[in-house]
């Protein structure tokens, strides 16, 4: 059975640098995506997060593509050198910040964790 997702959202690193690209003073650049297999409970405030708590996989970005205000992003994932099975339960988006350097950008968490 797939895991349920809560909604993505905006890490403080990664509020503090889509503030950064609206005013100009840096150009997004998306590095890549990690999953892993962190637990959290279920009032944790994910935002706060500055990297995953169990990364177990990092892809570059497979395609982009803009529409309107909204950036269409996909990872594919593969698990042709995994050697232990794991859970998926959180999914990291990380940015390149010009002042702090690769930061966690947005992060999405399993709605099945206690």
């Amino acid at each position: 059975m797939a895991a349920l997702f809560k909604p993505g959202v905006l890490t403080t690193d990664g509020k503090a640098l889509l503030a950064k690209w609206q005013a100009g003073g840096a150009t997004p650049q998306i590095t890549h995506a990690a999953i892993g297999s962190g637990s959290y409970t279920k009032t944790e405030d994910a935002s706060t997060r500055t990297s995953l708590k169990a990364e177990k996989l990092r892809v570059g970005i497979s395609s982009a593509a803009a529409d309107g205000d909204t950036l269409n992003l996909r990872f594919v994932f593969s698990n042709d050198n995994v050697t232990t099975g794991f859970s998926v339960t959180e999914v990291g988006v990380f940015a390149k910040d010009p002042d702090k350097g690769e930061v966690l950008y947005s992060i999405s968490v399993s709605a099945d964790e206690s």
